[in-house]
């Protein structure tokens, strides 16, 4: 009995099976988005063993918004090795005071953490069986599981199949597993899945997904006022600096905001009125729209 059994080597072993599926039903408050990421290979989004920012923080900045419009409190990140290294050294940088912001992580995603956004990670090959992340609000696997191609390439000659049919079956196990995490079957709390890759969740294996909302995720930076959600008054920055022992750099990630557009405000006093020079962002609820 598995999830995630690897049929097609047990046919060719053991010759003819009796194969049994059972497909339980989510239990309720559970969503499941795809978003479509061309980066999602690893060989894409890593380079020399460590995460590529330029690559990443679109993605990021994407599950940043998605958190803050389902105003979660926790996100789980479960990717490849190199990736989770690279977070989890980018989160050290963020939550220390005397850092500068970490480059992998857009200020978005950093002004959640400042708000008290629970942030874990874990990797592809070393989650299955694990209950560290059934709490969790939002789970989002980031990129695409592949595995080592000319491992996988030598067991499909080994067990004599098609490799590139082989290389798939043993994606989709793996993202199974990972989305396996959030405990759906048995979960008592909300939660948002989120797949966020080139490969997209196979439904006759997962047929829960069959109706997932499929979006592409946006290219470049969305031009908003206050990527908090919150209102911006400077007036009252430099009490919040000296009470909290922040640097204006600092403050500037804490509120969401890019240096330039920080000291813009902070000069000409505040939040311009509606359409003259900024798109203010306005937070939305479940059921999900169409994303740009």
């Amino acid at each position: 009995m598995d999830a995630t059994a690897p049929l097609l080597a047990y046919r060719v072993t053991f010759g003819e099976l009796t194969e049994v599926s059972m497909h339980v039903a989510d239990t309720s408050g559970i969503t499941r988005l795809f978003v479509r990421w061309a980066s999602g290979a690893k060989r894409r989004h890593v380079a020399h063993g460590k995460a590529r920012a330029s690559e990443l923080r679109g993605a990021l900045r994407h599950l940043a918004k998605l958190v803050r419009e389902r105003g979660a409190q926790s996100l789980a990140i479960l990717t490849d090795k190199p990736t989770e290294a690279s977070l989890r050294a980018a989160l050290e940088t963020a939550l220390n005071p005397d850092a500068e912001p970490p480059e992998l992580l857009p200020r978005e995603l950093v002004a959640l953490l400042s708000r008290g956004l629970r942030l874990t990670f874990g990797h592809f090959g070393a989650q299955r069986g694990l209950d560290t992340w059934a709490e969790a609000e939002v789970i989002a696997t980031l990129g695409d599981p592949h595995p080592h191609l000319l491992a996988a390439r030598a067991e499909a000659a080994a067990l004599g199949l098609d490799p590139d049919v082989w290389m798939q079956e043993l994606v989709h196990a793996e993202l199974l597993q990972a989305w396996g995490r959030s405990r759906p079957v048995h979960r008592t709390t909300p939660v948002l899945l989120v797949h966020l890759g080139a490969v997209e969740p196979n439904v006759t294996r997962a047929p829960q997904w069959g109706g997932a909302i499929a979006a592409p995720a946006p290219a470049g930076r969305p031009r908003v006022a206050d990527a908090s959600g919150g209102a911006l008054d400077p007036s009252g920055w430099a009490t919040e600096r000296a009470a909290l022992g922040l640097s204006r750099r600092r403050q500037a990630a804490r509120l969401g905001l890019a240096w330039t557009t920080y000291r813009r405000l902070e000069r000409e006093g505040g939040v311009p009125p509606p359409g003259q020079g900024f798109a203010m962002f306005t937070p939305v609820s479940p059921p999900w729209p169409e994303l740009d």
